[in-house]
């Protein structure tokens, strides 16, 4: 992650801040600082850890990839080696970037207007969270992606620090996160919709497309793709249900810990 984005995340939670603060008490989502402060301040820490981590990798070497060998990689994720698609993952990148803008139909609705403040609140609490536990696996796991294996490759493009970026698929469980986030709020929203089918079949479908390209273009094995899928949609799915009213009994943390060297985060749900 450059500085760019990692700027742009504490963006997003300075936002956040602001419009939590200001919720207002409503039917459906309320709000409470005193939960919501541990969310945003683990997210907070753990991605300054991340990036810290980041900061002192370097680049993969020549001898490194020398010494690489597909036997060692397990056969169900061995196929990967094979793919690369640069087409594909520029296709990948624009569904990353326009996912973005998936929770913004939320503001479209009359429900959603109401109360637009706590959905706000919650689509940069799902940013912040997704791209924390993303990013700090990322930089702890350290697995080389599936194209640093092609030879065919010119070597200047696979010694580079993102190569060290496999697991788990941020494009996956970005738009996963998002697709799933909406669909959740708006079965809240309009739980008796017959329109329900429509919005669940595009949360599952985009990820998935997502997935296939990432894996196709050689950027991530089956199992990178798998894992962004699962915890993604289980972040989009489950975050609004944490604030919905009468819920209020259900807590998100998201707690830094070490280990040795090494680092991780974790989520409880009580």
């Amino acid at each position: 992650m450059n500085k760019i984005k990692f700027r742009s995340i504490f963006l997003l939670a300075s936002l956040f801040c602001m419009t939590s603060l200001m919720s207002q008490d409503n039917d459906i989502y309320k709000f409470s600082w005193k939960k919501e402060k541990y969310v945003i301040g683990g997210g907070i820490a753990v991605l300054g850890t991340a990036f810290i981590i980041d900061q002192n990798e370097v680049d993969i070497t020549v001898d490194e990839i020398a010494l690489l060998d597909p036997q060692n990689i397990s056969t169900f994720n061995r196929s990967a080696i094979f793919n690369s698609n640069l087409n594909y993952a520029k296709a990948s990148d624009y569904l990353r970037d326009g996912a973005f803008f998936i929770p913004l139909t939320l503001f479209l609705t009359r429900k959603g207007k109401n109360e637009w403040q706590d959905i706000a609140s919650m689509y940069l609490e799902t940013l912040t969270v997704n791209t924390a536990l993303t990013f700090i696996t990322q930089s702890t796991a350290s697995r080389v992606r599936p194209f640093i294996y092609d030879n065919d490759i010119p070597i200047e493009e696979r010694t580079v620090r993102e190569a060290r970026r496999s697991f788990y698929s941020g494009h996956v469980s970005h738009v996963a996160s998002l697709s799933f986030f909406t669909a959740s709020v708006l079965s809240d929203l309009y739980p008796d919709s017959k329109y329900k089918w429509l919005w669940w079949s595009g949360a599952i479908t985009l990820p998935a497309v997502t997935a296939y390209l990432r894996y196709d273009a050689g950027r991530h094995f089956p199992t990178d793709v798998m894992v962004g899928y699962a915890i993604g949609s289980t972040l989009g799915y489950f975050l609004p249900k944490l604030h919905k009213v009468g819920n209020q009994d259900l807590d998100l943390s998201l707690i830094p810990s070490a280990n040795g060297l090494s680092l991780g985060m974790r989520l409880m749900l009580k």
